[in-house]
């Protein structure tokens, strides 16, 4: 009988590692920054107030056209993490490139850095443009 608790009771740990393993696997690897389609980052952008649009493509892609009031930080940059987390924590983060690869992995270091507000422009600028919406020279 004793045997028989002692068992219970390490299938009753067995259990819980396995849950809190699973649990967290799948805590890994999800965003916590949100796609926005480009008719939903325009709008989000419309207003500037207590917002930071960040293009994170290269100074010639840059040259290219820009959303109006963006900031360049150029992804490939040997300093890009460390001015990234510069950013005010406090503002909406909404990040874009050319393509939505670069800036969705930008949002990601976002997020894991406790930034909340944290969006990119699924598609980059390539679905901004598609879109026929307006980018300004730099």
């Amino acid at each position: 009988m004793v045997q028989q608790f002692r068992n219970l009771g390490i299938m009753k740990n067995i259990f819980f590692c396995l849950f809190v393993g699973l649990f967290a696997l799948s805590a890994c690897g999800q965003n916590k920054f949100k796609d926005l389609e480009a008719p939903a980052f325009k709008e989000a952008t419309a207003n500037k107030s207590g917002i930071v649009i960040l293009d994170v493509r290269t100074p010639a892609e840059w040259k290219e056209g820009v959303l109006e009031g963006a900031v360049l930080l150029n992804f490939y940059s040997d300093a890009f993490k460390e001015e990234l987390t510069k950013i005010d924590p406090n503002k909406k983060v909404y990040i874009y490139c050319r393509s939505g690869g670069r800036s969705a992995k930008a949002a990601q270091i976002l997020s894991e850095n406790g930034y909340s507000e944290v969006y990119n422009l699924l598609g980059g600028i390539g679905a901004w443009n598609e879109a026929k919406y307006k980018t300004v020279a730099p």
